[in-house]
Parts: structure tokens; sequence; C-alpha cells
């Protein structure tokens, strides 16, 4: 037991590094994170220690529809905005022992105008943590590469998705992958040029149809733009609208090579895909361990969703740290029952029954016009998180 405790540790204190500022500093912060870790094994209903990370939705405006987001499928019929100064002070102050703040949501936070601010606060509130971003690179010009370098984030973390141009724009519409590399080029020779390697850059790939057998070529561009790691190399997830035609056979001798060309160049990535492949067995029991994550999704709006998975409070919100405290909401009715439904391996609410089913139907024939399993939009007037 003790062993599985100090394993899920180590992990969470390596997915703070390579490369990264995290040194938890503070016996309080560090107890947290001992105590999460262990809580995180053994799964208690009403939980003593809180997330160690969190992500806070900056907008959920993005510059980019690309084909495996829920932004572009979700936006247009959820309320659509940015976080406020005000806003985003009340909702960090609610988290003093974070170790990692990402500063991104299911939007692109280079949109934001106050984003550098954020981070400016964060780092005052929280001086060891992490500081972290993810973005598409568009609007990552050499304006705001520097004052990326010059200020209090740690990490930049690009998605790419593709290797060539032509798979770039299928993928990734409304973008170039001219541009993005042409700005992280230069954001590297920034870098080396001011001498300091404060600000870290990784890169993300999301396996799709449209990108087969262009793994290997992005693990070798982003070894040859100068990128620090590789944050994770993922599936698009079925319930957001992604009807997977991949063979399980496909992603592994991808994933084979991938992982062999990673060791070559040297170059860590922190969250690899198992190729055993457990989690789409269809008679794998729900499973989920968000109700105890390690990580909590924060909206613009203050709402606490069911993570980046379902980012969007129309669809499932535990409640709204501006009017309630993050404590409170944190080991409430809702969370406790999720957590023992999940505890019982039974999907708490209908987001997670068709998560599950999504997933583990990932390798099931499918026809080329076959679509998922699709959530509505909560009723108006029913209260989100609501249990049957």
């Amino acid at each position: 037991m003790y062993g599985a405790i100090m394993k899920a540790f180590l992990k969470t204190l390596s997915q703070l590094a390579p490369k990264s500022r995290t040194v938890v500093s503070s016996p309080l912060v560090l107890a947290n994170e001992i105590l999460h870790a262990r809580e995180r094994v053994d799964c208690p209903v009403w939980m003593r220690s809180f997330p160690t990370h969190v992500e806070i939705e900056l907008t959920n405006r993005c510059n980019y529809s690309c084909v495996h987001c829920l932004q572009p499928v979700r936006a247009k019929d959820c309320t659509q905005g940015d976080v406020s100064f005000n806003a985003f002070e009340r909702i960090i102050a609610q988290f003093p022992r974070a170790t990692r703040v990402l500063l991104s949501g299911i939007g692109e936070p280079l949109l934001h105008p106050l984003l550098f601010e954020f981070a400016a606060l964060t780092r005052r509130r929280l001086p060891s943590t992490t500081i972290a971003i993810e973005t598409n690179g568009a609007l990552l010009d050499r304006e705001t590469a520097g004052r990326l370098l010059a200020s209090d984030v740690n990490e930049v973390i690009v998605g790419i998705d593709a290797a060539f141009p032509k798979t770039y724009r299928k993928v990734r519409r409304g973008g170039s992958l001219d541009t993005v590399q042409r700005n992280l080029c230069d954001f590297v020779e920034m870098r080396k040029s001011a001498g300091s390697k404060k600000t870290f850059l990784g890169l993300s790939y999301v396996m799709l149809e449209e990108n087969e057998n262009e793994l290997v070529p992005f693990v070798e561009h982003a070894a040859e733009i100068g990128a620090d790691f590789i944050e994770r190399v993922g599936f698009a997830a079925r319930d957001w609208g992604v009807a997977n035609r991949r063979t399980p056979e496909s992603y592994h001798r991808e994933l084979s090579a991938a992982r062999w060309r990673l060791e070559e160049l040297h170059l860590p990535c922190r969250s690899f895909p198992s190729a055993d492949f457990s989690w789409a067995n269809g008679k794998r029991p729900f499973d989920c361990g968000n109700p105890w994550g390690a990580s909590v999704y924060v909206t613009f709006e203050g709402a606490i969703t069911l993570g980046s998975c379902t980012p969007f409070k129309e669809l499932y919100s535990y409640g709204n740290i501006l009017t309630t405290p993050f404590q409170d909401i944190w080991n409430g009715p809702l969370f406790q029952y999720n957590r023992q439904r999940a505890r019982d391996a039974v999907a708490p609410n209908p987001v997670c029954a068709a998560c599950h089913a999504n997933a583990t139907a990932f390798f099931e024939p499918r026809s080329t016009d076959a679509r998922v399993i699709r959530l509505p939009l909560l009723p108006q007037g029913v209260k989100p998180g609501t249990q049957p």
C-alpha cells in the first residue's frame, strides 16, 4: 500500500519536472502534496487534502477551430467571456497549496489582455509554484515571446498535432504550421540570446486519423526546434465529437516508433500512452479518478467543472467558488456523491457515463459517417450537477 502511495507521489513530482521551477518550499504545501498522493490511492469520500494542480480558464474564446476540440462544438451554445482581474484574484486566493497553476482553459490564453498580470499575481500568491500556459502558438510573435520570457510564466506548452503544413490546416483549422514553427524558433533563439532558461518550452500532440504516421516526424521537429519536453501524446476524445477510425495496430506501430525516437533524441515526454489499451476494453468497469484528481478546473466565471474533459458549466458544475468557498465545494454533497459512486465502479452522472461509454468503445468499428454519444445541454432551470 505505502509503495503505491510513494509511487503516486513520485509520479506527481516527476510530472512537475524535468525542467520546471517548482520547488515545494512550504511545509504545509509539502504535507498536502504527500497526503494528496496517498488519498488518490485510498480514494476516501471525504478528502483531507486539496488538489495540487489548478487550471484556471482565462477565456473560452479561441482563434482556432480544431477538429478534435470541444470549444468550436460547444462554445456557441454556452456563455463566452474572459475572467476579470477581480474574479481571478478571488479564485487564485483559494488555492494556497497548489504546486502547479495552468493559465489556459478551453480557449486561447494569449487572447486575454491581462495574462501577464495574472501570472504576476499568481507568483506573488504562490512563490514556488510552476506557472504554465497551453497555447496554439499562433499569437506567440517576437513581442509576446519577449514578454513571456520576462514574465513569471515557467512553461509554455504548444499544441501542434501535425508534422506537415497540409495536415496542420486540416486539424488545426484557422492556423498555419509555418507561422507557429517560426514563432517557436524565435522563442528559443530569444531565450538563448538572453542567456536565461527559466521559461521552458513543451509541445503536445493528439493522435488522429488525419495525422496518422506523423508522430515520429513531430518528435523530430520538436527536437530540431529546441523544445525542452513533450507535455503529452494522447488520443482524441470520442465524447468531444471525434469518431476513431484507426486500428489498435496503427496506434501500436506509431507509438512504438515514437517511443524509440524519443529515447534516441533524449527528449522527455511527461505523458505517453500505455501500450495495452486496457482503457478501451468494453468490459472495463467505471474507474475514473477525477473526483480525487490532482487537478481542478475553474471556468472564467468561477465554476468548478468535471475537468478539462468537460469544461463547460452548462454540462456539469460542482458549484461556483466566487459564491461558495472551494473548501466547501471540494467536500460538498456533489463531490462526495461522485466519489462514492466512483468507488462503487458506477458512473456518477450522465456526463461521466458518456465519457466511459465512448472510451470503452474507442476501437469499435464505425462507419465514416458514424457519430459518437453526445450529451445535450442541461434544460433551462435545471441546476448543473443535480443528481438523479
